[in-house]
């Protein structure tokens, strides 16, 4: 599965993550907003407030999903929603050169500009 690939099904298909994947999407979204390495950067209150509220986890069950990576976080949860939801994603093909358009409902082709909008 290329990068492409991954891209497009967590982006239009990311509501078929479980909630595990979901968990720890927002850990690492939350530690890299803030520009953190891991939670241990943040001050003891802020942490406290960030688990609280969800945003981090200390769950190592999730933790583990992020363990190799982000790279590798993103391609396993796009291959398992492939493998689980198949039917559900739509890719979108350009018909001229065959590539992965952006979006499912794009019109035009962002490698050949082929348009086969009506």
């Amino acid at each position: 599965m290329d990068k492409n690939e991954v891209d497009y099904i967590l982006r239009y298909s990311s509501h078929l993550m479980t909630l595990e994947e979901k968990k720890a999407w927002r850990h690492y979204s939350t530690l890299f907003k803030q520009d953190k390495e891991n939670v241990s950067e943040f001050s003891h209150s802020r942490r406290e407030m960030l688990l609280r509220n969800n945003w981090i986890t200390d769950d190592p069950e999730i933790l583990i999903l992020l363990k190799e990576g982000i790279e590798v976080f993103r391609e396993n949860t796009a291959k398992r929603i492939l493998s689980d939801n198949g039917n559900e994603i739509v890719f979108n093909y350009c018909p001229k050169c065959g590539k992965l358009t952006r979006t499912p409902k794009s019109k035009q082709c962002r490698f050949c500009f082929h348009d086969w909008h009506q």
